[in-house]
């Protein structure tokens, strides 16, 4: 069963580290950490950990090279 509300578009994102450079541990965190609560509007969700039961209108990929 899906928790969508009717009106709102999900979007599911993830990040990853390409950079092929070593990098400490806490920058890559921070790095990959990525916060999508600042993102959100009135009719988008943006969610950096997929939940079960929400089916995602969207994704978006964020590679750091």
């Amino acid at each position: 069963m899906m928790l969508n509300f009717k009106g709102f578009d999900y979007v599911s994102v993830y990040t990853k580290n390409e950079t092929n450079m070593i990098i400490p541990v806490h920058l890559q965190n921070d790095l990959l950490d990525f916060s999508t609560l600042e993102l959100n509007t009135k009719w988008t969700v943006y969610l950096s950990n997929k939940q079960k039961g929400i089916g995602y209108d969207y994704g978006m990929a964020i590679h750091f090279r």
